[in-house]
């Protein structure tokens, strides 16, 4: 991913109405690549809970 498609995923994600799957579709980027990039604080969350 670019910084500039970091920077708009995360300027979407900021956005309680959007969906994870919009912002994915938007950027053309799989669920794995946004938590991985967009949201690391919630794949830490997630990977923390295993």
């Amino acid at each position: 991913m670019t910084a500039q498609q970091i920077e708009i995923g995360q300027s979407l994600a900021a956005d309680p109405k959007r969906s994870v799957t919009s912002i994915c579709e938007y950027l053309g980027i799989s669920r794995p690549t946004y938590y991985r990039y967009i949201s690391p604080e919630l794949s830490n969350i997630a990977e923390n809970s295993t």
